[in-house]
């Protein structure tokens, strides 16, 4: 197979890029060459997301993009939009074959067919089965998914359609992936999953979150562990005190809150209150000093009003959330909100986006601007900035900064020492920095 090029590309969540990680890995290991997004590949895998219209369209001008670049490739498209969608996606110029999520298990037994290959026509992995990585790729941190799936069914979302329900990946099958990867050489692993918080409600054992996230920490070695989104309800005491005392967690977390009001909290299917939200950000800020939190913030829900936004806005205002993600609204076929009366005007919803996201921004800068000085422990990318030649990197509680340094330090943890008022250069922020 050596001479057969593959390329593969990701769009969407943490996990999408882990299944294109596996199906690298299985490709890999029948020596397939992997070749960058964009040169000149036999095959072309496109991993799609289809969370919002917009990711939809993403996906589709990707496609169109490998195509054009280079018209003999056969593309491969996969994914979430892949799955809901597949009539779509076989329509477009220059895909050759669309697989469902289930079937990335065999996609070297797929680009063999595709490709007319007349031997071992069967892959050497079993369908169904995740594949161990046992080669360091060009990512600085590895992602290990300790689950698949999710129960809990918003009324605005496609992925649980997608991704059908909640399944917990073994704990040691989990702790296999983990010592490979620190084999490997890695120093940082985040751990993933659709609902990640709900991991061994499935399982035998009477084990759940907090329990695997105690039993990562044990692992001999140099590294630290950071968790993807998880549910604020999924945070029980034994995981609320890892994550704000033990050392090898990164104060860093994505909850996703969607709004403030509880009447469209209520419509959107989530079982959470505005004040539990509020109250566990001010406690992660409380009890570790300085905690790095995310939120996701959907605007103009359908039969969202002035008042349920306002509530949104003091929600976020109050809160300990250092940074926000805020998405419009799109109705999304085959989802409940989509038949839901009362559709909020685009322009009101360009206008408390813009609102909430200048709100974002501003504690973004506070948070950075708020650092004591000292010293701080930096993920180094495998990467330089291409206008400073400056490596860059993530403090344990989410903040991008730039350093001057050697290759060497790429994808290692350094301890950096910064004056008073650390600024890190990220999407909010282009050109500061503090070194």
């Amino acid at each position: 197979m050596g001479s057969i090029r593959i390329s593969l590309t990701t769009l969407g969540c943490k996990l999408n890029f882990v299944d294109t990680e596996e199906m690298q890995q299985m490709l890999m290991d029948e020596n397939f060459i992997i070749v960058p997004f964009g040169e000149s590949a036999d095959v072309t895998i496109i991993n799609t997301c289809t969370v919002t219209g917009k990711a939809d369209f993403k996906s589709r001008r990707l496609i169109s993009k490998a195509h054009r670049l280079d018209s003999k490739t056969k593309i491969i498209v996969t994914g979430c939009y892949a799955e809901l969608d597949p009539d779509i996606l076989d329509k477009l110029s220059g895909v050759s074959l669309v697989l469902s999520l289930e079937e990335q298990s065999r996609i070297t037994e797929h680009v063999r067919n595709l490709l007319e290959i007349d031997e071992n026509i069967c892959s050497s992995k079993q369908t169904g089965s995740t594949s161990s990585p046992r080669h360091m790729t060009n990512l600085s941190r590895a992602f290990i998914k300790v689950q698949r799936g999710c129960n809990n069914r918003c009324t605005f979302c496609r992925v649980w359609q997608a991704r059908g329900p909640s399944r917990s990946e073994p704990l040691s099958s989990i702790l296999e992936q983990m010592r490979i990867f620190l084999n490997l050489g890695y120093e940082e692993l985040v751990i993933t999953g659709v609902d990640m918080g709900s991991w061994g409600k499935d399982l035998e054992s009477s084990n759940r979150f907090s329990d695997l996230l105690a039993r990562l920490v044990e692992e001999s070695g140099t590294y630290r562990i950071r968790l993807s989104s998880i549910y604020p309800m999924d945070i029980d005491e034994q995981g609320f005190d890892l994550l704000t005392s033990h050392p090898r967690i990164c104060r860093h977390l994505h909850l996703p809150l969607q709004s403030g009001s509880p009447a469209i909290l209520k419509s959107m299917g989530r079982h959470m209150a505005p004040e539990e939200f509020l109250d566990l950000s001010l406690r992660l800020r409380d009890s570790a000093g300085r905690f790095g939190i995310g939120a996701d913030v959907i605007v103009g829900f359908p039969g969202e009003t002035d008042d349920d936004f306002s509530k949104t806005v003091d929600l976020v205002e109050k809160s300990a959330l250092t940074y926000l993600h805020v998405f419009p609204y799109s109705a999304r076929r085959g989802t409940a909100a989509a038949g839901l009366p009362d559709h909020v005007p685009p322009s009101v919803i360009k206008d408390r986006s813009r609102i909430l996201r200048s709100i974002g921004l501003k504690k973004r800068q506070e948070f950075r601007t708020s650092f004591p000085g000292g010293p701080a422990e930096i993920l180094v990318e495998k990467r330089r900035l291409p206008e400073t030649n400056l490596l860059t990197g993530f403090t344990s509680d989410y903040l991008r900064v730039d350093i001057p340094g050697p290759d060497e330090w790429m994808g290692r943890l350094k301890i950096i020492g910064f004056q008073p008022g650390l600024v890190g250069i990220d999407e909010c922020d282009r050109g500061n920095r503090n070194s």
